[in-house]
């Protein structure tokens, strides 16, 4: 039932990565303007969030930068033109905005994207393939993707630790640690070597765990004095319903008249949960939640739509927030919320209406 809003979010979130490893102390490009890379391969059908380097010294703020794309039939961008801020502006006179990329079908040759500032006579290239093979850039240089594996009780699972070169050299040290002695690493000691180059300056390293059944816990993974981390959850057996779920896998309902929340996201099941108990979901709900009221009520499917509808799209922001796709600002999130709103309502009053 909810395979149409988990498809969504999966297009929308998991295939939205960013290349250009972040990291401070920055320099800010001479000339003005600058991309992460000169070349860079994406994945058909995926979208990548590019980043370009502002000088906010030689391109002022208020200055109009252009974007263009030299055949959008293989790559889409999602605006052609970005007007530089002063609250952009960071460390280093230095502002980065982000440029999402889509592959629309594999390149026969490279496509090209030129960033312009006219009132500065500055130009930046960068050249974009589309292949059919699955790309990931690791934020910070270092990354588990995905970050996330479900582990069954004495069997093993795999990890893919991807990692920058720029950042992390061949023969640099990577040690790996469980959170919960449950959660055995085959090999928690790993030299990044030549063989675990994919493709240029991107490599990837398997990391096999195993473990009894267990609580969630962690895996980290850190090199010279940078740490990242991914999230390990132990399941019974395939059929387990965590198994089978996808991001959001129904709604439930919890009696708490006592506690001021609404609605939450179980972060284990992915129910949205409804608190029964709140006096404004009482006022449109009555004392219970049923399925067969669903059915009869058009009232409460409106309403359980639309506390559906708010929590997924706060789910959304959460991730870009955290994903550094948008500003932790509370204007741009407010209005980047009522955006996801708008996307994810009708696919969610259409479930709601199946029940």
């Amino acid at each position: 039932m909810f395979k149409d809003l988990n498809k969504y979010l999966s297009e929308n979130l998991d295939q939205l990565q960013q290349i250009g490893a972040e990291q401070t102390g920055l320099e800010p490009p001479a000339d003005g303007l600058d991309f992460p890379r000169e070349r860079i391969k994406i994945t058909k059908l995926k979208k990548y969030s590019l980043r370009l380097i502002v000088n906010a010294e030689v391109i002022k703020p208020g200055s109009v930068i252009d974007i263009k794309i030299s055949d959008p039939k293989y790559v889409d961008i999602n605006h052609n033109k970005i007007k530089v801020s002063s609250k952009n502006v960071g460390e280093n006179n230095i502002a980065i905005y982000n440029i999402i990329l889509t592959g629309n079908e594999i390149t026969p040759k490279d496509c090209v994207v030129t960033a312009i500032c006219k009132d500065a006579g500055v130009e930046k290239q960068i050249f974009v393939s589309v292949i059919d093979a699955d790309i990931h850039y690791p934020r910070y240089g270092l990354e588990f993707f995905p970050n996330r594996v479900r582990l069954k009780p004495n069997k093993k699972a795999k990890l893919n630790l991807y990692i920058n070169l720029d950042n992390f050299k061949i023969g640099s040290q990577i040690n790996l640690v469980s959170t919960e002695s449950s959660i055995k690493i085959d090999d928690a000691k790993i030299r990044i070597n030549k063989d675990h180059s994919i493709f240029d300056n991107i490599a990837v390293i398997p990391v096999y765990i195993s473990g009894e059944m267990s609580k969630r816990g962690k895996i980290l993974a850190s090199c010279n004095s940078y740490t990242t981390e991914a999230e390990v959850i132990f399941i019974d057996s395939d059929d387990d319903p965590i198994a089978k779920s996808g991001i959001i896998n129904g709604w439930a309902t919890d009696n708490r008249p006592d506690q001021h929340w609404q609605k939450y996201l179980h972060p284990k099941t992915g129910k949205i949960v409804i608190n029964s108990g709140h006096c404004i979901n009482k006022y449109y709900f009555g004392d219970e939640l049923t399925e067969d009221k669903l059915k009869t009520n058009i009232i409460c499917q409106k309403y359980l739509a639309e506390l559906m509808t708010e929590e997924v799209a706060k789910f959304i922001i959460r991730q870009k927030i955290e994903n550094q796709h948008i500003k932790n600002e509370y204007e741009e999130a407010i209005e980047q919320h009522q955006q996801e709103k708008n996307k994810v309502a009708n696919i969610i009053y259409t479930i709601v209406k199946k029940i």
